[in-house]
């Protein structure tokens, strides 16, 4: 595999890289803008208004996960403007740049340009299209692609820049979700300690070493800088207590169905196995060549964002493996047309299927089965939510009442001049009503993943920053959407009864907090 001249590449391939960043960028724009299930498609929107708002995560709300989206959303509202259009934006150009690379990574491999254009947009279709929207688990796995692309050229170009640039992105995957980077950490780092010794490249490896720690330096830097002082507490301490009992559920899992559920990805996956295996036996130094190295790299990663998948409790969202892996095999077959044209062929209708599955239907947002067609514009509740089409499933009959009550709600809270808290799963609502909501937590499912419940060894840290908000905030009223039908444990299980009132309305469950407890 021998690296081609870039300005060649650029000079032959531009226009083909057009297309593929247009028709990546748009595809996942014309999607994304299709209906809603408010706690996913807004997920990093409050939190990139309230950064701008000198509201960091870790500090002054409780997150998970997420911190280097919500940076990152928070950078394009600056470039571009609080609005659901920057919102999409955001995601279409990760989309188009993502697809992009995929094809600079499959031609540089030797694949002929025309495959590698097909294999790029089928990537692209099933890549964040099926969200649409800036989200957690699609970010995490993109970065981690990235560096695994630029591992994969930095091992056949040898080429300073990608040795530099690949810890990077592993960085920006692990800032984004500790998980799938962590398993591919350990898988990689094994991986380099052979291909190290083997190939004796010193300066490869202090490239790498250099710029890991560049990275780690930096970080702890902009942690003091920031006062993310709560960062190894809710970004590492306490996700572990929800990661040990997804692994508890892996012994519920039965073969059978997690074939049938991965079997697009699992058979191309097993076939890359099945035929570098072949040239292990075939080639008795195969072991020692950047092919395998390279296979390993591309296969580890498929395995660490499948493990990831079987973990998360989010609808499947890798199925973009399966025209990548699909495009690795036929690198093998390049000289053998009617077996090229037959992966082809295999790959675009898998890439059909998903696409009427998870983007038509809007699946990943739980839409499918909603007539889509009864959704009406956002911007009848705000004008910087313009451009989207809502219809949520909650609501899936009679979208005029959600919004009717989320004007109700905007307005009654924009009218308390007071310093408050809104707890919800619309995360847009801070932008729109425009002043400082002191949400505890970026957000509030139930299920123990956003913040500790009673039952938590962290129940008591919680405890403490959702009052210290409070107190620090000098909060008079709590606001709870009666529709969501979110708890009010969410309130009272941290806070005395003799510290709060309260009161309802058509649409509001209202806390007053009492002067003593202050």
């Amino acid at each position: 595999m021998v690296l081609f001249n870039i300005k060649k590449i650029l000079n032959v391939h531009t226009f083909i890289i057009f297309i593929i960043f247009y028709f990546s960028f748009f595809i996942n724009k014309h999607f994304g803008n299709i209906g809603v299930f408010p706690i996913d498609t807004f997920l990093h929107y409050d939190s990139g208004y309230r950064i701008l708002n000198n509201q960091y995560p870790t500090r002054d709300f409780w997150v998970t996960s997420g911190i280097f989206i919500d940076f990152l959303e928070a950078g394009f509202f600056k470039l571009l403007g609080v609005s659901w259009s920057t919102h999409i934006f955001h995601s279409s150009f990760i989309n188009g740049i993502i697809s992009v690379a995929s094809y600079f990574v499959l031609i540089n491999l030797r694949l002929e340009k025309y495959y590698s254009l097909i294999y790029s947009l089928c990537f692209s279709i099933l890549a964040y299209t099926v969200s649409g929207t800036p989200f957690v688990d699609h970010h995490a796995a993109f970065f981690l692609l990235l560096a695994t692309y630029s591992f994969i050229l930095a091992i056949v170009s040898q080429n300073k820049i990608y040795w530099i640039i690949a810890p990077w992105f592993f960085g920006f995957s692990l800032l984004t979700k500790q998980v799938p980077a962590s398993y591919l950490i350990i898988l990689f780092l094994i991986i380099f300690s052979i291909y190290f010794y083997l190939k004796k490249n010193i300066k490869a490896f202090l490239y790498l070493f250099y710029s890991s720690l560049f990275f780690i330096v930096l970080c702890i830097f902009l942690i003091k800088i920031l006062g993310l002082n709560n960062i190894y507490l809710q970004y590492f301490l306490y996700p572990q207590t929800i990661g040990l009992e997804r692994l508890e559920n892996l012994k519920k899992i039965k073969l059978i169905s997690f074939f049938s559920h991965h079997k697009f990805i699992l058979i191309p996956l097993f076939a890359l196995l099945i035929l570098n295996v072949a040239q292990v036996i075939k080639k008795n130094n195969f072991l020692n060549t950047n092919n395998f190295f390279i296979f390993l790299l591309i296969f580890s990663y498929s395995l660490a964002v499948l493990f990831h998948q079987i973990l998360t409790k989010n609808q499947i969202y890798i199925y973009f493996l399966c025209p990548l892996l699909f495009a690795f095999i036929n690198i093998f077959f390049q000289k053998n047309k009617m077996v090229s044209y037959f992966l082809l062929v295999v790959s675009f209708v898998i890439t059909i299927k998903f696409h009427f599955e998870f983007n038509e239907n809007r699946k990943f947002h739980d839409l499918k089965g909603v007539n889509l067609k009864n959704s009406l514009s956002a911007s009848l509740i705000d004008d910087s939510l313009k451009g989207l089409k809502w219809i949520s499933l909650s609501y899936k009959d009679n979208p005029s009442f959600e919004i009717n009550s989320l004007r109700h709600i905007i307005d009654h809270i924009s009218r308390d001049k007071n310093p408050k808290m809104l707890i919800t799963h619309y995360l847009f609502l801070s932008s729109v009503i425009k002043g400082n909501i002191y949400t505890p937590s970026r957000v509030y499912t139930l299920d123990g993943v956003s913040f500790p419940l009673k039952d938590n060894k962290y129940y008591n840290d919680y405890n403490v920053f959702f009052t210290d908000i409070i107190n620090k905030n000098n909060i008079q009223y709590i606001y709870l959407i009666k529709e969501e039908g979110i708890s009010e444990d969410v309130v009272t299980n941290y806070l005395d009864n003799s510290c709060f009132t309260k009161k309802e309305d058509d649409h509001l469950i209202i806390f007053k907090i009492l002067k003593k407890c202050i």
